[in-house]
């Protein structure tokens, strides 16, 4: 006769899940902030990948009974504190398709000896709230990991050095970000300065064209003597001819003068001598 296997509980659930992270950081009964001062969310498990490049959370729910699994709604708040969200249960509580897209599920399976994935949780991309790690760092100091067993080892040094270096990645962004707008607005008023640039010069253009299509209502050529031939049908051509022959007798003058200037100096300075 076979014995009949008994459920794993609560427990039993949290230990296998901390042997499924044993190379990664591991928090059971993670709290999402300080406990005084305001209201804060429980996490049944939460977890970090040991990785600078691949950096995700997890977090856990744990369900062993169909009535809390069914009554549960905290789990919905848990989604802002871990970019995968699973339910952790005992073979054949939940169904997967019970799951609304975004949440795993993850079981034991019949003999309770290890964990099994039903259904992957939607990897969404945020930003994990600081108040967690903070909450980690001054409360959870002790990160739990498999060594031959399962066991507990401090692993505040990593914190430390985890958290700087987000510390630093959020300036550097933040630097980053500002020269980038700095830049932008940069290119965008030298954009307008130039606009407006070439607004004045298309102003000038339609002056000269309209005053070109005064002169010429018919057309301007420029390869022919149009110009000439306006002028002198407008009377003008005579005019800028006589004025064109008074400015060169005054640069005559002004050329004689200046030379008579000279030989004026030219003898004063003989006479003091």
């Amino acid at each position: 006769m076979k014995c009949k296997t008994e459920k794993p509980k609560a427990q039993d659930l949290l230990s296998l899940l901390g042997r499924r992270h044993a190379k990664d950081l591991f928090v059971p009964e993670c709290k999402s902030g300080p406990t005084w001062g305001g209201s804060h969310f429980r996490l049944d498990a939460w977890a970090m990948r040991r990785s600078w490049v691949n950096f995700c959370t997890f977090g856990y729910e744990i369900k062993v009974s169909r009535s809390d699994f069914i009554r549960d709604e905290k789990w919905r708040f848990y989604l802002a504190y871990c970019h995968e969200l699973f339910f952790c249960t005992p073979k054949g509580l939940v169904k997967p398709d019970e799951l609304p897209p975004e949440v795993g599920l993850i079981e034991a399976t019949s003999n309770g000896r290890r964990l099994v994935l039903k259904k992957r949780a939607a990897h969404r991309q945020l930003q994990i709230p600081e108040e967690l790690f903070c909450y980690i760092l001054m409360c959870r100091a002790k990160i739990i990991e498999r060594q031959d067993g399962y066991s507990e080892r401090p692993d505040r040094e990593w914190w430390e050095e985890w958290m700087k270096m987000r510390i630093e990645e959020r300036r550097f962004g933040k630097i980053v970000g500002k020269a980038i707008r700095q830049t932008i607005d940069q290119r965008i008023r030298a954009a307008e300065d130039r606009n407006e640039e070439l607004a004045r010069e298309n102003r000038d253009l339609s002056e000269v064209r309209e005053q070109i299509r005064q002169l010429f209502p018919a057309g301007f050529n420029p390869s022919s003597y149009q110009i000439t031939d306006r002028l002198e049908q407008l009377g003008l051509l005579g005019p800028m001819q006589r004025l064109e022959g008074t400015l060169e007798r005054l640069e005559d003058q002004i050329a004689h003068t200046k030379r008579a200037i000279a030989t004026a100096k030219g003898k004063l300075n003989k006479d003091d001598d």
